[in-house]
């Protein structure tokens, strides 16, 4: 009773995606805008699903280029598409390289292995999901039930799977599933022989009810004396909130691409922004997303781009100058402008993503368990890397994950 059809973003009428999920800040003017100029190695689109007369399953794909011509509730004259518009999800498609799911000596070890053999590492995938998403944004008309759901889903795992076979694709995936779909979804996907492994948690602090003084109350005694003292170099720092990022474009991407230069971890493709990202968030998103930006020393030294939605305020992406930010303890402040920022507004969430976690939560964050799904289409490279899944899930690489795993938080 439902048909599937791989479109460009921009092909889906922003009413037909608020609708599916409403009040998200990467909705469809965010993916729209990844899509016209996504990160290297990266083709972006997104799968919708359509209501349709009893039979089975069909699945249509979007000739090259995208199709120009929004998709309405109604459908698209001429009868290419059948029925209204019930589901959607975001789908990236790139050449992945395996050793990005490994850190320090192991990434090491498969890097010099992909260097002598350069296409053992790398696989062909399509999956659900964005490299650029917080999480893999699944939407669902209100009106389906929970039976209607899982059958919704299972025509989105099989038009992947069609759209893999039609293209030679070998490896289908779902990048960062949120805890709440994969309790929901965890038994359509095991049907279909996708494995399971752990992706990175997302930080996200609560600051429903409270104000200042409720926030601070709730740190430890060591944390609170501390974000205290660092707080006192406030005065030095200058706060600016900005809507656009004309004129400053090359200064943040260039703080941008620092901060990930200096990073100890690297989850390559998965990391990286193509040019001119930040200008093209601000100028599509427009109220939702904006710039927190921090002057040190009469330079720009840090900025965080916001994105707003319903509900939270998400700390997207992060840059600094690397000595300036050190020295005025820039990240503590910056960490209370947002929540500041939340308590002024009511927001109840500061989701602050998938790095930093031991300062994160001594910070009062909370973890957000992710999850990766995938599968092989070659039954023998399929077993094999279900025999490597617990070795490549991506909390076991991080440092700070590892070390609360063993009990041993970083100071």
């Amino acid at each position: 009773m439902f048909s599937a059809q791989l479109l460009s973003a921009g092909d889906i009428a922003p009413g037909d995606w608020e609708r599916c999920m409403p009040g998200e800040a990467e909705g469809q003017a965010y993916y729209a805008a990844c899509e016209g100029a996504p990160p290297e190695g990266f083709e972006l689109s997104a799968l919708a699903v359509f209501g349709a007369q009893p039979g089975p399953p069909t699945f249509r794909f979007a000739a090259s280029p995208p199709l120009s011509a929004p998709v309405s509730a109604e459908g698209e004259p001429g009868g290419s598409r059948s029925g209204r518009l019930v589901a959607l999800c975001p789908v990236f498609r790139l050449n992945y390289n395996l050793a990005t799911a490994v850190q320090g000596g192991l990434r090491r070890a498969a890097d010099a292995v992909a260097k002598l053999f350069p296409r053992l590492l790398h696989l062909s995938l399509i999956g659900l999901g964005s490299p650029v998403g917080e999480r893999c944004h699944i939407g669902f008309a209100p009106e389906l039930d929970d039976s209607q759901k899982r059958e919704v889903l299972l025509v989105m795992l099989d038009a992947l799977a069609v759209e893999a076979k039609r293209h030679k694709i070998g490896m289908v995936g779902i990048k960062d599933l949120a805890e709440t779909d994969y309790k929901l979804r965890a038994a359509s996907l095991k049907s279909r022989g996708f494995t399971h492994v752990n992706s990175l948690p997302v930080a996200v602090l609560d600051l429903a009810g409270g104000g200042e003084d409720g926030y601070f109350d709730r740190l430890s005694p060591a944390m609170r004396k501390d974000l205290r003292r660092k707080l006192k170099k406030a005065g030095s720092v200058r706060i600016e909130q900005r809507v656009s990022i004309d004129g400053i474009e090359a200064q943040i991407d260039a703080l941008f691409h620092a901060t990930r230069e200096n990073s100890v971890l690297d989850y390559g493709a998965f990391e990286d922004l193509p040019p001119g990202y930040f200008t093209r968030m601000m100028r599509a998103l427009g109220p939702r997303a904006f710039l927190m930006l921090y002057y040190a020393e009469g330079e720009l030294a840090a900025f965080n781009l916001m994105l707003r939605d319903d509900t939270r305020l998400i700390d997207k992406f992060w840059g600094m100058r690397r000595d300036l930010a050190r020295r005025h303890d820039l990240y503590f402040i910056s960490w209370m402008a947002n929540v500041r920022l939340c308590l002024a507004q009511n927001i109840p969430l500061l989701q602050t993503g998938q790095t930093a976690y031991a300062a994160k939560l001594r910070l009062g964050s909370r973890l957000v368990p992710s999850h990766v799904w995938f599968r092989h289409r070659n039954f023998v490279l399929d077993r094999m890397l279900r025999l490597l899944a617990r070795f490549i899930a991506y909390d076991q690489m991080d440092p700070d994950l590892k070390a609360l795993a063993h009990g041993k938080p970083k100071p």
